[in-house]
C-alpha cells in the first residue's frame, strides 16, 4: 500500500511541477500559486508515504503468509512456541468487553475450528478449563450403624438379617454371595475394578459367548429327542477384557483393610486412601448426612499428573485425564453387594466414568492497516491457534489470501 501511495503522491509532485515550470516560462497573465499549493499537497502525500515506508521498513508486519503457513507443520506446540514463531502479543480477550468480543467471532471472520473445541466454548467465551471424569462409589451402613447395643460387626461375621425379603449390609461380612444368596453383602474380600476396554476383543469374547450357548441349546435339543437328559448350560455374566496396561484392582486384605468394628464412613475412608494412592486417580470421600439413608459418598477422579509436580512434565501427564477418562469402566468383581453402590447399581454391574472434558483455548492475534505489503492489502489481518490439551490443533485467518489453509481437522464447525 506505500507503494501506491508514494507513486500516487510523485507523480502528481511531477505533474504539478511541470505545471509550475511553464508556467513560469510564459508572459501574460499567470498564477504560480494553484501549482505551488498543489506540489505542496502532493508532496505531503508523497511523504507520508516516504514515512509510513520507513515505519514499515523498520517495523515489518508480523501476521504474514509464510509464518501462517509453517503453522501447520507445528502441531502440538505449546502456545509459547507458537507465541514465538508469530512474534505478535496475543489479544489479551478478558480484557474486552461484550460489544468488543463480537470482533473475534469466529463465524462472522469465517474461521473454522474443530467441533472439539467449539463445543465447550459458549459465545464470548474462549477457554475452558480441564475437567476430569468420575465415578461415585457409596458404602452403605451396615447394622451396626444402627443397632449398636447389638454389638458391631467383626471381620468374617455372619449376615443374618435377611428377613421378611430385607437384607441390612454386614460390613464385616463376606463380600461374594454364597451359592443359596443367604450370605454375604459386606466388605471383606472386596474387589473394586477399574479399566479400559478393550472393545474389539470383548466384541470377540462377546460372540463366542453367544456360539456357545447356541452349541449348548442345539445339543439340549437333540438330547430331548433323543430322550437323553444334559446338564442345564450356565454362562456367568460377560466381564469385559481390558486394554492392555489398563487395568487396576483395589482389594480389601491387600490394598485396604476391613477392621473390627468400622462402619461405613470409617471403610469408606480406607478405601478412599486405597484408591487414590494408585497415581492415576484421586478419590475423596464424606458422610453424606442429608441422605435419607446415612451412607458415605465416595468420589473417584482420575488424576491428571502421574508425578507430585506442580508443573507437571508432558511425560507425566496422565493419558486418562480430560475426555479419555470417560472411557473408563469400574464394577465390582466380587458381584452383588447392597453395601455398596457403584454409580447408580449395587449388583455389580460395569458403570462408566463420565463429565470428562479436555482443557481447549482460542488465542488471537490481530494486526490492523498494514502499509508494507507486497499485494497492497490494507484489511485487517486476525489470527487463530485452536490448542487442545495444550497443544495445537488448528489455525485460521482472516485478512490474507490462502488457497489452502494449514493445519485444518478433518471434522470441523464454527
Amino acid at each position: 500500500m506505500v507503494y501506491l501511495i508514494m507513486a500516487f503522491g510523485g507523480f502528481f509532485v511531477f505533474f504539478w511541477g511541470l505545471a509550475l515550470l511553464f508556467a513560469s516560462k510564459t508572459k501574460g497573465e499567470r498564477s504560480l500559486g494553484i501549482p505551488a499549493f498543489w506540489i505542496a499537497v502532493f508532496g505531503a502525500v508523497t511523504g507520508f508515504g516516504g514515512l509510513k515506508f520507513s515505519e514499515s521498513a523498520a517495523n515489518p508486519e508480523s501476521l504474514v503468509k509464510d509464518k501462517y503457513m509453517s503453522l501447520g507443520q507445528n502441531e502440538g506446540d505449546k502456545l509459547e512456541t507458537v507465541q514465538d514463531i508469530i512474534g505478535v502479543t496475543p489479544i489479551d480477550m478478558k480484557s474486552l468487553d461484550e460489544e468488543e468480543l463480537k470482533a473475534y467471532d469466529l463465524t462472522a471472520n469465517q474461521i473454522v475450528m474443530p467441533r472439539e473445541i467449539t463445543g465447550r466454548l459458549a459465545p464470548g467465551v474462549f477457554e475452558a478449563e480441564r475437567q476430569d471424569s468420575e465415578v461415585a462409589i457409596e458404602i452403605f451402613p451396615g447394622i451396626e450403624d444402627y443397632e449398636a447395643d447389638t454389638g458391631a460387626s467383626k471381620r468374617n461375621a455372619r449376615n443374618n438379617t435377611f428377613k421378611d425379603n430385607v437384607t441390612m449390609p454386614v460390613l464385616g461380612s463376606s463380600a461374594e454371595l454364597d451359592e443359596k444368596k443367604k450370605q454375604g453383602h459386606g466388605l471383606v474380600g472386596l474387589q473394586i475394578r477399574i479399566f479400559v476396554p478393550d472393545e474389539e476383543k470383548t466384541n470377540a469374547l462377546r460372540e463366542e459367548r453367544k456360539d456357545a450357548a447356541d452349541k449348548a441349546k442345539a445339543e439340549a435339543k437333540e438330547a430331548e429327542e433323543k430322550g437323553r437328559r444334559v446338564e442345564e448350560f450356565i454362562q456367568g455374566p460377560l466381564q469385559p477384557i481390558a486394554v492392555q496396561g489398563k487395568e487396576w484392582f483395589i482389594t480389601e486384605g491387600e490394598h485396604w483393610t476391613y477392621e473390627d468394628d468400622m462402619t461405613a464412613a470409617q471403610a469408606a475412608e480406607a478405601l478412599a486412601k486405597a484408591i487414590d494412592a494408585l497415581p492415576e486417580f484421586s478419590a475423596k470421600y464424606e458422610l453424606d448426612e442429608d441422605a435419607l439413608i446415612p451412607n458415605s459418598n465416595l468420589t473417584v477422579k482420575t488424576q491428571y499428573c502421574l508425578a507430585e509436580s506442580t508443573e507437571c512434565p508432558d511425560g507425566q501427564i496422565n493419558s486418562l485425564s480430560g475426555d479419555a477418562g470417560n472411557a473408563l469402566r469400574v464394577q465390582v468383581m466380587t458381584g452383588e453387594n447392597d453395601a455398596v453402590r457403584v454409580g447408580t447399581k449395587t449388583n455389580g454391574s460395569v458403570q462408566s466414568f463420565f463429565g470428562g472434558a479436555d482443557e481447549v483455548q482460542l488465542v488471537f492475534w490481530e494486526e490492523s492497516e498494514p502499509f508494507l505489503d507486497e499485494d497492497f492489502n490494507t484489511t485487517r489481518r486476525l489470527f487463530v491457534a485452536g490448542f487442545l490439551r495444550k497443544g495445537l490443533v488448528a489455525v485460521g485467518q482472516n485478512g490474507l489470501e490462502i488457497e489452502q489453509e494449514p493445519l485444518r481437522p478433518e471434522k470441523e464447525d464454527s
